[in-house]
């Protein structure tokens, strides 16, 4: 039996370089971006150890999880009230 390699798949180490301890979060920021764009789950796998791999699913949010987190008056955000545009 072949193996079958993934329909799309991403070498991250190769194309950003070694990130050390962060590569797995690296894997999980990209994902969620992806998936939020795509509307679909991604898988990431984080295959850095010679005896196994780390497998996480990311799965974007719902459009109620999405609208239930917008009513949330979050005080700590950055205001852009009153600041003028100097570029």
């Amino acid at each position: 039996m072949a193996e079958r390699g993934p329909l799309r798949g991403y070498d991250l180490a190769r194309i950003l370089g070694d990130t050390g301890a962060a590569s797995a979060y690296v894997g999980v920021a990209l994902a969620s971006m992806a998936g939020r764009q795509s509307g679909g789950a991604t898988l990431v796998l984080n295959l850095r150890r010679i005896d196994g791999a780390s497998v996480l699913l990311v799965v974007p949010p719902t459009a109620e999880q999405i609208k239930r987190d917008a009513a949330i008056k979050r005080p700590y955000f950055p205001s852009t009230k009153g600041v003028k545009h100097s570029f």
